[in-house]
């Protein structure tokens, strides 16, 4: 039922006001996570964050985390399709780069410096539970819940449009017949 709201906006293009919205969800999300690492001091708390040597292992787990953070790619394609001015797609990646890398590097050094090898994958789990932590939690599930469902309408309608040739709009609207006379005898 929730998913219903959102399976009535076609493409990405029509989607372009829930950016603003999970930009500041985003901002939200960051934010709460860089405040409650200075407010609870973690490196301050018993016994502290250890910080283990680097494994074969530990730089695997990395790798696959940090590779898992660009999981988006996989819908380059259809927002390059719907793009006004496709030959403005390495100006979008630059920005985009240029916006996430910094975020997700900070996020980085401060989440590890806080807790070391003792860090939950969950960073939330990491906190305590309070005020900061519950909103970053619901903010979180917003905007996952629109990323998540909606990307994934988006490219099955893909699907159906140019593979089978089913178009919402056309295939599902109500049919209207002209109203035709008949004699009876």
């Amino acid at each position: 039922l929730l998913s219903i709201p959102i399976s009535q906006i076609p493409n990405f293009h029509e989607s372009r006001g829930a950016v603003v919205v999970t930009a500041v969800f985003l901002a939200v999300s960051v934010s709460v996570f860089l405040g409650e690492v200075a407010w609870e001091a973690p490196w301050n708390c018993a016994p502290g964050p250890r910080y283990g040597g680097v494994t074969s292992t530990s730089v695997l787990v990395s790798f696959a985390s940090f590779a898992y953070s660009f999981g988006g790619h996989g819908l380059f394609p259809e927002e390059l399709r719907e793009m006004s001015q496709p030959q403005r797609w390495p100006e979008v990646m630059r920005w985009t780069y240029a916006t996430m890398v910094p975020i997700y590097g900070v996020c980085m050094c401060v989440g590890y410096y806080a807790y070391g090898d003792f860090a939950q994958s969950n960073i939330n789990r990491n906190f305590p539970r309070g005020v900061g932590n519950v909103a970053s939690m619901g903010v979180q599930l917003s905007y996952t819940f629109y990323l998540i469902f909606y990307t994934n309408i988006v490219n099955m309608m893909r699907v159906e449009m140019s593979v089978l040739g089913v178009h919402p709009a056309t295939t599902w609207s109500p049919r209207v017949t002209p109203l035709r006379l008949t004699p009876v005898f």
